[in-house]
């Protein structure tokens, strides 16, 4: 359970809003027996809004829909706005409760408080700079088709545009925005003909790179089996991808990646037969190709890595970096066996 101070801290000396308890004891009249032994409740007060606080007692594993319905209930029930803590969080439950507008805190992590128009991140300082920099999908493409399946270095823009299928003008808006963060260079070969050299070997390019990456996922939906989707072109992704090239155990749940551009995908919109709520099988839509980088069933593991960027797991942050330094390295030609 999350420690009381920690929550204060973060409110009010990290976030930086006034903070105040006021019934550190609260017991909701009507309460059901089972919340009264699943949480705890106070009172506070967040910039001058009062707010009734659940905090569960164990980490009690529930969904984020979940989480949410309870949230409802209690809500409802006792005509208090509700904020819910938690010591930590999953994106995919992160997902879930912004979908529902739930008020949520995670201390040193995220404070989302929709009732008072508020998102807080641990890198919301910077977000704006982030923001500016952030790569456009066709450049992270670009940047992840030389890491991982083939080297661009050298290469005309043309025949880039060729080998990852965007058209020259993309190809050169990518390369110039990879040119400005300094990983590589553009240089005249002969007449009016670029080529392109990258600064890097592809394990350094990849943890240079990393802060202006973006999550590959445009949106994320379920469905009760993939056989809806006939021959659309999908891929393993999240943590079912990962237990397939890792020691993870297999989640319950397949998930499956596609892209965003595919007809097919608007078409099971339409139709109903993709929801927002929780299902059966996750499908994430994306704002790239995954094929382009993909050398098997799974997602590339750079792109995977950005899925479960935010995970608060770290065997799943462990395994998936292992995966990446041994896969690039061994591309580097340096790979060594574990010893």
């Amino acid at each position: 359970m999350v420690e009381f101070w920690k929550i204060s801290h973060y409110v009010k000396h990290v976030v930086g809003l006034e903070f105040e308890v006021k019934d550190g004891n609260f017991k909701p009249y009507g309460m059901t027996s089972g919340n009264m032994m699943t949480f705890t409740f106070s009172l506070l007060l967040i910039e001058g809004r009062e707010f009734l606080m659940l905090l569960p007692k164990d980490d009690l594993g529930l969904t984020g829909g979940v989480y949410a319905k309870k949230v409802t209930d209690i809500e409802k029930l006792t005509g208090k706005t509700v904020v819910l803590v938690l010591d930590s969080i999953t994106s995919e439950t992160r997902r879930a409760l912004i979908a529902k507008r739930v008020n949520f805190i995670v201390p040193d992590k995220q404070l989302y408080l929709p009732s008072l128009m508020m998102c807080f991140t641990e890198r919301g300082i910077d977000s704006k700079k982030r923001q500016k920099d952030q790569f456009a999908p066709a450049t992270q493409v670009i940047l992840f088709y030389h890491i991982l399946r083939h080297s661009l270095d050298g290469m005309r823009l043309k025949d880039i545009a060729d080998a990852v299928g965007y058209s020259p003008k993309a190809v050169g808006t990518a390369i110039a925005q990879i040119q400005n963060v300094g990983l590589c260079a553009v240089e005249q070969a002969d007449g009016r003909t670029k080529v392109v050299h990258f600064s890097q070997n592809r394990l350094e390019l990849w943890r240079l790179s990393q802060s202006y990456l973006i999550s590959p996922i445009s949106n994320v939906y379920y469905m009760d089996t993939p056989e809806i989707m006939g021959k659309t072109p999908r891929f393993f992704t999240y943590e079912w991808a990962l237990s397939l090239c890792t020691k993870l155990a297999s989640p319950t749940n397949e998930s499956y990646a596609v892209d965003r551009n595919d007809m097919a995908i608007d078409e099971l919109i339409k139709k109903g037969l993709l929801h927002k709520e929780e299902g059966l099988i996750r499908l994430e839509v994306w704002k790239y190709p995954p094929y382009v980088l993909s050398d098997n069933s799974n997602v590339d593991p750079l792109s995977l890595w950005m899925c479960l960027r935010e995970e608060d797991d770290e065997r799943v942050n462990g395994e998936l970096e292992r995966l990446i330094e041994n896969k690039l390295t061994k591309l580097n030609g340096e790979y060594r066996e574990d010893s």
